[in-house]
């Protein structure tokens, strides 16, 4: 009887994950697209050096603490951020595309004047908002049948051993 519970809780409880990969990733383009915002905003009205933008915002993701990490270690911004937006998105759901996104946003942060990073950040915003979209309406459809299928194999299995 407990190894037929807990068959059906393990598979209710990897229904509840992927259904909590799909919040973790909304949650995360909702802050990396209000990070871009913020940047844009700050290389508009201030002077700061790429690097710098990212260490104030390190507490947001863990991605942006990795960079000022890196970059602390004597690792030059572009290799930083690379480094980082692959270890820093590790476990938030992210598809490969959004962290291939992500890393290319970083390789351009820095290497054009002021009108050339405000117009990266506008392209990266548009094209993250457009992520963020897909990622709400993926959660909306798939979040509850992750959750339900979860729960429906681990007790159909469990009728099937009993």
């Amino acid at each position: 009887m407990m190894g037929i519970l807990l068959l059906v809780l393990t598979s209710s409880s990897v229904g509840f994950l992927e259904a909590y990969k799909l919040r973790l990733r909304v949650e995360y383009l909702e802050r990396f697209l209000q990070f871009i915002r913020a940047v844009q905003t700050e290389i508009q009205f201030s002077a700061f050096p790429v690097r710098q933008l990212v260490a104030r915002h390190r507490e947001e993701l863990k991605l942006f603490d990795l960079c000022d990490q890196f970059c602390s270690q004597g690792e030059e911004f572009p290799q930083a951020w690379q480094k980082a937006s692959v270890q820093g998105t590790k476990g938030n759901g992210l598809t490969k595309k959004e962290i291939q996104m992500m890393a290319e946003f970083g390789a351009g942060l820095g290497n054009t004047g002021i009108a050339g990073q405000i117009s990266h950040c506008e392209l990266a915003a548009q094209l993250f908002q457009t992520q963020l979209e897909e990622a709400r309406q993926e959660k909306g459809k798939k979040s509850k049948l992750y959750a339900m299928l979860g729960i429906f194999s681990g007790t159909a299995m469990a009728l099937v051993i009993s």
